[in-house]
This record gives structure tokens, sequence and C-alpha cells, in this order.
């Protein structure tokens, strides 16, 4: 069978587009195995070969901003104002997917080849995300992005750009999302009125042969506050290392833009990146949809909330809360789960889409496992240790959620500290508890790095 004859309509179609666009010969796609569809494509282009990277619409609704050409002509805009981003050759409608040039690197600044060049790769993508901040809004203001006004606005532009969806999705109740929104809307930055284009989810970069060749993932992008960018970078740091000290790359950043580095802002937006990544997928997680990628939704509201609580403590001033864990059910009360990772183990892994959902199947019974043997008791101390806040005590997890938000929604600044150590202390103990999973120990990996 040929390679063309292989392809799904799909990617027929997909092929067809590309080499309109770039006036060559589709000679190779192969899908990359990972939670959206993409391709890398090799196009000939009369002899001269060209790399082509197709990225397609995840199709599940847990984008704030679901149009991908939204993505692309942000892309066009920074490529034309300097900033090195993929270059974009143009959309296919069906599948709906942006053709974009292929670049060659790695994110991981561990192949780097020494210390100091992972420093000065760091370093260039704070110079890159400096001159980002500094482009005029109005292109992309022209291109459909809100621009905030006003402090309140610009301090809040990530938490409203998520809100619709996460009210549209949410069935169920929420309270730690709802506490940490309260909470951000009495806490907002009074001094920070200029808005500036920023990735949102920064941190993301490819370097090859040592030297930084492009930013890249903007999807998330929005107009808001500088110091978001900062914030979401030093999250990302301990499961994607920058190559450098954070607290020296902000400084860095200050020392180029000329403005004094706002601490307490960029906390303030670490609480907000933590909360909204928890309202983009709270609907997702409450309400399955087939075919999404559950385990990576699963694992990425672990590794948030964890986040949320971390950073909220350091807003407040909390200290690591300390728990005591109950005994867990044996596991031989759970035969079914053993069964269920038994045949999922014995399914095919002949290529490497089949090989990714194996183990993503795996992750997700490895986390049921653990969930059946300690929720139970987890959840019955959680229910004990909210009654003397709620006057009684719930029955179960369930209930104990709804009559929480339901506390949150008229409770005052005063309540403010006894509700997180309340999170924080339920929150540590499911840490614990599912931690012998691969999606529970998603929660490990969150810290919160010096700035």
């Amino acid at each position: 069978m040929s390679e063309k004859s292989s392809r799904t309509l799909d990617e027929q179609a997909l092929a067809l587009r590309i080499e309109d666009l770039t006036g060559g010969r589709v000679t190779a796609m192969e899908r990359q195995p990972r939670h959206r569809p993409a391709w890398f494509v090799d196009v000939d282009c009369g002899g001269e070969h060209l790399g082509i990277y197709a990225r397609g619409d995840r199709g599940s609704d847990v984008q704030p901003f679901p149009e991908l050409r939204r993505e692309a002509d942000i892309l066009q805009i920074l490529e034309a104002h300097g900033i090195p981003v993929p270059h974009v050759y143009g959309m296919c409608e069906a599948p709906e997917t942006i053709i974009m040039q292929s670049l060659k690197g790695s994110r991981d600044v561990s192949e780097a080849g020494s210390d100091e060049t992972r420093r000065e790769i760091a370093r260039r993508y704070i110079e890159i995300l400096a001159q980002m901040h500094a482009i005029p809004v109005e292109p992309f203001v022209e291109q459909g992005l809100t621009r905030p006004v006003g402090a309140v606005e610009v301090g809040l532009a990530g938490l409203e750009a998520y809100l619709p969806l996460y009210l549209r999705r949410k069935v169920r109740p929420e309270p730690l999302i709802e506490f940490a929104m309260s909470w951000l809307r009495r806490n907002v930055p009074a001094n920070r009125e200029q808005a500036s284009f920023v990735a949102f989810d920064a941190g993301q970069f490819l370097f090859s042969e040592d030297r930084l060749e492009a930013i890249y993932d903007l999807e998330y992008a929005l107009i808001g506050d500088p110091m978001a960018d900062l914030a979401t970078m030093a999250l990302r740091e301990p499961i994607e290392p920058m190559g450098d000290d954070i607290g020296s790359l902000c400084r860095y950043y200050a020392e180029l833009t000329g403005e004094s580095l706002d601490v307490p802002a960029i906390r303030f937006h670490q609480v907000v990146f933590s909360v909204v990544a928890m309202m983009q997928f709270a609907g997702a997680l409450a309400d399955p949809a087939p075919g999404d990628p559950h385990d990576v939704y699963l694992s990425w509201w672990i590794y948030m909330r964890r986040c949320l609580i971390l950073t909220l403590s350091k807003c407040f001033g909390l200290e690591k809360v300390e728990v005591e864990m109950p005994e867990p059910r044996s596991k031989a009360l759970t035969p079914l789960t053993t069964l269920l990772e038994d045949s999922i183990r014995a399914q095919p892994t002949s290529d490497a889409h089949q090989k990714a959902a194996r183990r993503a199947s795996l992750g997700l019974v490895t986390f049921l496992a653990e969930f059946e043997r300690f929720s139970p008791e987890v959840d019955r101390i959680a229910c004990e240790e909210a009654a003397p806040l709620l006057g009684e005590c719930c029955s179960e997890r369930a209930e104990l959620e709804m009559r929480l938000e339901s506390f949150v929604a008229t409770a005052t600044p005063a309540d403010d500290e006894r509700l997180l150590r309340l999170f924080a202390r339920d929150d540590e103990r499911q840490r614990i508890a599912y931690r012998a999973s691969p999606t529970g120990q998603s929660a490990d990996f969150a810290r919160l790095v010096e700035i």
C-alpha cells in the first residue's frame, strides 16, 4: 500500500491543502502521538525539503479560545514584529488545522551542552518575552483580542477569559475554585493598569544546537498584565525547567524593561493561572466526553490544584500543613481494578499511538485502584474537619462539596484563612493517599519556586 493510499480521509484533505499552500508535494506524514491531532509533514518543493507542522483542533470542549485561526493570527502578528515563532502558511478548514513551519529542537534544557548554555537560552527567552510585551496591543485588538482597561480588568483578564467555559460546563460544586475566584476579585493589584500582549501559558520554547529557535504554543495568549508571564513561567519550572534560577530570570526581565519587579503581582497571577487551569478541566472531569484525553486532564487538575493551594498559602503566609493518614482498604477488596489493569496490559502496542493509549489507560486504572482504597476514609475525615465550620458533619463528599460552596458564597474575608486551611489539609491528604499511582504523583511535582 502506498503512503498516499494509507492516509485517512482527513489526512488526504490535509495533504492537499498543504500542497496548495506550499506549491510542493507531500512525501510523508507522521501523526504525533499526543492528546491533540498534529502531524509532522515532509514536503518536496522542487528538490528542496520543507518541514511542516500541522496543528489540529483538540476536538474537546476545554478551550477558552476554541478557534484555531485566532492562534494563527497571533503567530503572524508576532512574526511581523520580529518575534521568533513558526511561520504560518495558512489554515486547513477540514480538518481544522494550522499549517505552520516545523522547527527542529527540544524544550528539554537538560539536552543543552552546559549549564552556561542553559542560562544563555533562558536569558534569551526572557529577552524575547520583554520584546513581545513591548509590542503595541492594537494589532491584536484588530484581530479580536479583548483589551482590558484599568487595574481590575487587567488583573482579571485571564480569569474572565476562562469564566464562560467554566460556567457552561459546570455540573457539580467546586468550592475551592469558587473560593479562589472570590479571593482574586478582592485582591486585584491596584497599581497595575498597563496591559500588554502576554503568552499567558509562558515558558514554552524550542532550542537547537544550543540556541533558542522559537517560542510556540500561543493558544491561550491574551492581553493582560506582563507579570502573568513571569508567574506562569515559574509555575512551569518544576516540570519543565527554564535553565536558570527563576528569581534571576525575573530580575533580568526587570533590568531589560526598566520596570521594578512586582513579586506580589506575580504571586497573584500564579493564583489566577492555577485556578483557571482547574476551571478549564472541571467540566471535562465531572462530565467526561468520549474521546477526551482523560488522563491528561486528571493529571493537570491534580497538579494545578496543588499549585493553587501552595500559592494561596504563600500569599496568606501559612506554613505547610501536616496531616495524619488513615489506614487504606486492603487491595483484595478491589479485584475489578486488578482485572481491568490485566486486560489493558494485554492490549496491542504495535505503534506509538497504541503505546500512548495503553499508558494513559494504565494511569487511570492505577489511580482508580488507589482511590478505591483510600477515598472512603479521606472523605470521612474531610467531612469531620469541615463540621465545625459548617455546623454539622456531612455524610459524604458530594454533600460536603455542596455545603462548602454555599458557605464560600456568603463567607467574609475573616473566613479566608480557616477555609484555606481546610482545603489545604484535604489536598495534602489526597496527595499522600494517591501518590502510589503515576497520575496521583502529579501533585508531588508541584512546588513554589522562590522569586
